[in-house]
């Protein structure tokens, strides 16, 4: 029998234990077993609606999201996708740092009308920028008071050895 012994965490190991973490996020948010990470993240939808509310005051009255707000936890409901999309398309590939912007369209029923991203990598550009676009695409928005708003996100993902 061999004796334990601690060895570092390669780069290696620490993509297979990203991967795990970010397919079991995925799957959940897919709400599917047996599905692939990508594609169950790809098919969730925001489970954020109008309807957001949050805490306020002692008296633990609740106030209305104000619609930046509710845009962004939309936003925030799809970090685990856009993170597989890096990790699946260019982490994995050997990049080592990974940057994606994107700028939204949005219609007054909450969809996304409009979707543009550009990524900033050494490796993948486009099969992340594909990727992320699908998952943004499929993303619902609250409806709006308005035709049509803009909002911006960037996303930032490094490594280094």
């Amino acid at each position: 029998m061999r004796p334990l012994t601690r060895q570092p965490v390669g780069l290696r190991s620490w993509l297979l234990v990203a991967m795990a973490l970010c397919a079991l996020e995925a799957g959940a948010m897919g709400k599917g077993k047996g599905k692939a990470p990508v594609k169950a993240a790809v098919k969730a939808r925001a489970t954020t609606t109008a309807k957001a509310t949050v805490k306020a005051g002692k008296k633990g009255k609740k106030r209305k999201l104000t619609l930046q707000e509710q845009v962004t936890v939309v936003l925030d409901e799809r970090d685990g996708a856009v993170r597989v999309c890096v990790l699946d398309n260019a982490i994995t590939q050997g990049a080592t740092a990974v940057e994606v912007n994107a700028l939204l369209t949005i219609n007054s029923d909450g969809q996304v009308f409009g979707c543009k991203v550009e990524v900033t990598s050494q490796l993948g550009k486009d099969e992340v920028r594909g990727c992320v676009e699908q998952v943004l695409m499929k993303a619902a928005f609250p409806r709006l008071g308005q035709p049509m708003i803009q909002t911006q996100r960037t996303w930032r993902y490094a490594y280094g050895n």
